[in-house]
């Protein structure tokens, strides 16, 4: 199962040099890279707390009829991505962003 993520690791690593290393102003995707890893970076908190527990339940649930299996591990690991990083976004978005505003409320 390990090898099924390495080629994604590795996507993502060279999606951040582009977008950390070359121009920003000659592509505007490049831009929406940086966003994209942004935004990431703030929910990165919420991935970490919920890749955890169910990674293995998400890789297992997500097994589509494919013909080889190259095809069936690499729809796997996108759904299981997409779905990690939505649930991310919704408890960042619902949990922590309201804690920090909460927070903020009791300091004052």
């Amino acid at each position: 199962k390990f090898f099924m993520f390495v080629p994604a690791t590795f996507a993502c690593l060279a999606l951040m040099e582009v977008g950390l290393y070359h121009n920003f102003e000659k592509y505007s995707i490049q831009k929406i890279l940086i966003q994209f890893l942004s935004f990431t970076g703030l929910m990165s908190y919420s991935i970490y707390l919920i890749h955890q527990p169910y990674l293995a339940d998400l890789i297992s649930f997500y097994n589509p009829n494919a013909y080889s299996i190259f095809w069936n591990n690499l729809i796997r690991a996108i759904f299981t991505y997409l779905t990690i990083y939505a649930i991310s976004y919704f408890c960042y978005q619902f949990i922590e962003v309201k804690s920090i505003e909460f927070g903020k409320k009791l300091k004052k």
